[in-house]
C-alpha cells in the first residue's frame, strides 16, 4: 500500500508538473512553448504507460494536443513575427538609405541651385561691372565733350538757346551719375598701395599707388570722371551755370525786345530817320537790335547811345543834366556814329595839306580817304566791371580794384587791362559786340578834327582830355626811369575811372591817354602796304591806338600807330567794343 501510495503521488506530481508546462508562460513564444509541450508528452506517456485508465491522463493528453496545436499556432505567429520584425527592419534600413539618398539628393540640387544662383549672380554683378564701365567710359567721354562744348555754346541769342537746352539736359544726366562714379572711385583707392586718408575722400589731386596697371588705369579714368563732374557742377564758376546764364539772358533779350523795350525802340528809330530833330544821321533808317536798349541821345553831342544787355545794370540818364550817371556796375554804352568820309592818317611834310602832324611818324602814311558806313563804339574803354559781367568773372587787371595810387583808389570803373588781343576778340565775339576796325577807331577818336589831338596841335591842352604821363604820376609813385611831361597834370597816377576826363565831339571819353586800346586788324606798316609777295599770314601783330596813362603825348596824337603780338598782355593796354548797324534796306 505503501509502495502504491508512493506512486498515486508520484503520479499526481507529474500531472501537476505537466497542467504547469501546459499552462505555459504567457509571454513565452511558439518555440519555449514546443518545448515546454514536448516534455510534457514525454511524462503523459510514462503515466499513460503506467495507467492507462487514468482520468487525469486522458485529459492531459487532451490537453496536450490542444496546447500543441496552439503551440504550432503561436511558433507560426512567431516565424511570421520574426519575419515582419526583419521586414520591418529591412523595410527601416531600406528607408533610412533611401532618405539619406534623397537627403544627399535634395542637398546636392540644393547646393547646385545654390551654385547656380551663386553663378547667376556673379554674372549680374560681372555684366552690371560691364555696364557700370561701360557707362564710365561713355560718361567721361561725354564730361569732356561737354566742357569742351560749353565754350562754344557762344553768342548769347535766342538762335543758340535749343543748343544751350540741350546742353543742360546731358550736363545734368551725367551728374545725376555722380555718386555712382564717386563710389566707383573711393572703392577702387581700397586697393591702392599706399592708402592716403579715408577711401570715401575722392579729392581729384589726392594721388594714389597701384602694382596693378589695370587698376592704376581704372583710377585715373574715374578719377579724371569725377574732376570732369565737378567742373560741370561745382563753384561759382561750375560750367552748368555758366551755360543756364546764357539761356536766361537769351531768353530775356527776346522778352525784352518783344515787350518793355519795344515802344521805345520803335520812337528812337523815328527819331533816328527825322532829318529835322537829328540831322547828323541824315535820315538813316536803322532796324532795331537785339540785346541793346535805348538810351536817347547824348546832350551834348546829340548823338544816340544805347545799353548793352549782359555787360551790366542799364544806365540811366540824370534829369537836370541828361548826363548818363555813372555806376560802377553800369552797361557798356555805344554810341552810334554816322557815317561818312573822312581823312585818316597824318603827314609831316606841309603844313598846308591835311592831316599836318610835325610828329607824325611813317606808318602813318599816305594820308587817304575812307569812307564809313553807321557803325556803333563804345562811349567809354570797356571798365573792369564789365569785363567780370562779360567773361562770367574774370579779372585780369594787374591795377586791381583797391589799389591806391596817389591820392585815388581803383574801383571798377577803371578800365580793364592786362587782356590779349585773342582772349578780347573772343570774349566780344560770344556777346555780339567786336573790336573796332583802325579806321573806324580814328575816325571816331577825330570826331571831325585835323589836327594832331582833338583839343588841336598843342600838347598843354591835353590834360582835360586825356589822362597821360604827367607831373602828378611822377609824384606820386611813378618810376624815375620814367620819361614824364611835367607841363600836364591830370591828376591821376595811373589809370583813371572811364569819364573822368571831357568827351570828343561825338560824346566819346578817353580816346587818347588811359589806357592803349585793341582794334580789330592786323598791322602791316604803311597804309595799303603789306608784304611784297602778299604773304598776310606771315603777319601776327594787331593794332592797337590812343596811347595810356604810361605814354606821353606824342604817342597819344590821333593818328599814332603801336602794335603787340596777339597774345601780348600788359596792365596799359585795354579796349574799346564797337558794334554793326542794321540798317533798313529799302
Amino acid at each position: 500500500m505503501a509502495a502504491g501510495a508512493c506512486g498515486r503521488e508520484r503520479d499526481r506530481g507529474s500531472l501537476a508538473r505537466c497542467r504547469d508546462g501546459l499552462r505555459g508562460d504567457g509571454g513565452a513564444d511558439g518555440e519555449d512553448l514546443l518545448r515546454q509541450i514536448d516534455r510534457v508528452t514525454v511524462a503523459t506517456s510514462r503515466i499513460l504507460e503506467l495507467r492507462p485508465d487514468h482520468p487525469g491522463g486522458q485529459d492531459l493528453a487532451r490537453r496536450n494536443e490542444q496546447v500543441r496545436a496552439q503551440a504550432i499556432g503561436e511558433r507560426e505567429k512567431a516565424v511570421k513575427s520574426r519575419l515582419l520584425k526583419r521586414v520591418a527592419a529591412a523595410a527601416l534600413g531600406i528607408g533610412l538609405v533611401l532618405a539619406v539618398a534623397v537627403a544627399l539628393l535634395v542637398n546636392a540640387k540644393r547646393q547646385e541651385a545654390e551654385q547656380e544662383r551663386q553663378r547667376a549672380n556673379e554674372e549680374r554683378d560681372a555684366k552690371a561691372e560691364a555696364l557700370t564701365r561701360v557707362l564710365r567710359l561713355a560718361d567721361s567721354k561725354k564730361v569732356r565733350d561737354l566742357i569742351a562744348e560749353a565754350d562754344d555754346l557762344w553768342p548769347v541769342h535766342p538762335d543758340t538757346a535749343p543748343a544751350m537746352k540741350a546742353w543742360i539736359d546731358r550736363a545734368k544726366a551725367v551728374i545725376a551719375n555722380r555718386r555712382l562714379h564717386e563710389d566707383a572711385l573711393a572703392a577702387i583707392r581700397e586697393r591702392a598701395d599706399d592708402l592716403e586718408g579715408p577711401p570715401s575722400d575722392i579729392e581729384p589731386s589726392t594721388s594714389r599707388t597701384f602694382s596693378d596697371p589695370t587698376m592704376a588705369w581704372r583710377h585715373e579714368v574715374v578719377q579724371a570722371l569725377v574732376s570732369g563732374i565737378a567742373t560741370l557742377a561745382d563753384g561759382e564758376k561750375a560750367r552748368l551755370r555758366k551755360v543756364e546764364t546764357r539761356l536766361a539772358l537769351s531768353e530775356d533779350l527776346v522778352r525784352t525786345m518783344a515787350g518793355e523795350h519795344e515802344a521805345v525802340w520803335a520812337e528812337i528809330i523815328g527819331a533816328i530817320a527825322d532829318r529835322e530833330s537829328n540831322p547828323q544821321y541824315e535820315g538813316l533808317r536803322i532796324l532795331p537790335m537785339l540785346g541793346l536798349i535805348p538810351l536817347g541821345p547824348d546832350p551834348r553831342s546829340k548823338l544816340h547811345e544805347f545799353a548793352h544787355m549782359g555787360s551790366g545794370s542799364v544806365p540811366t540818364r540824370d534829369p537836370a543834366t541828361g548826363e548818363l550817371v555813372a555806376k560802377e556796375d553800369a552797361a557798356i554804352v555805344l554810341v552810334l556814329i554816322p557815317g561818312g568820309t573822312f581823312l585818316m592818317g597824318a603827314q609831316k611834310e606841309n603844313p598846308a595839306k591835311p592831316n599836318f602832324d610835325p610828329q607824325a611818324d611813317v606808318d602813318e602814311l599816305p594820308v587817304h580817304e575812307v569812307t564809313l558806313n553807321p557803325y556803333l563804339i563804345a562811349k567809354y574803354e570797356c571798365t573792369q566791371g564789365q569785363w567780370a559781367a562779360l567773361t562770367d568773372g574774370e579779372r585780369p587787371s594787374g591795377l586791381a580794384p583797391g589799389v591806391v595810387m596817389g591820392d585815388k583808389a581803383v574801383t571798377d570803373r577803371n578800365p580793364v587791362e592786362s587782356v590779349s588781343w585773342e582772349i578780347v576778340s573772343r570774349w566780344l565775339g560770344r556777346h555780339r559786340l567786336r573790336l573796332p576796325t583802325e579806321a573806324r577807331w580814328e575816325h571816331a577818336c577825330r570826331a571831325g578834327t585835323a589836327t594832331p589831338w582833338i583839343t588841336g596841335g598843342e600838347a598843354a591842352a591835353l590834360s582835360s582830355v586825356a589822362n597821360l604821363l604827367d607831373a602828378f604820376c611822377k609824384a606820386n609813385g611813378g618810376a624815375v626811369t620814367w620819361t614824364y611831361e611835367e607841363f600836364l597834370n591830370d591828376g591821376h597816377a595811373v589809370h583813371a575811372p572811364v569819364g573822368s576826363f571831357e568827351p570828343n565831339g561825338f560824346g566819346l571819353h578817353d580816346m587818347l591817354g588811359n589806357v592803349y586800346e585793341w582794334c580789330e586788324e592786323l598791322y602791316i606798316g604803311l597804309y595799303g602796304g603789306g608784304p611784297a609777295d602778299g604773304d598776310y599770314e606771315s603777319l601776327v601783330d594787331r593794332v592797337c591806338r590812343g596811347g595810356g596813362w604810361i605814354s606821353t603825348s606824342t604817342f597819344c596824337r590821333s593818328a599814332d600807330r603801336s602794335w603787340y603780338t596777339p597774345e601780348f598782355r600788359t596792365y596799359y593796354l585795354g579796349f574799346r567794343a564797337a558794334m554793326e548797324v542794321r540798317l533798313r534796306i529799302e
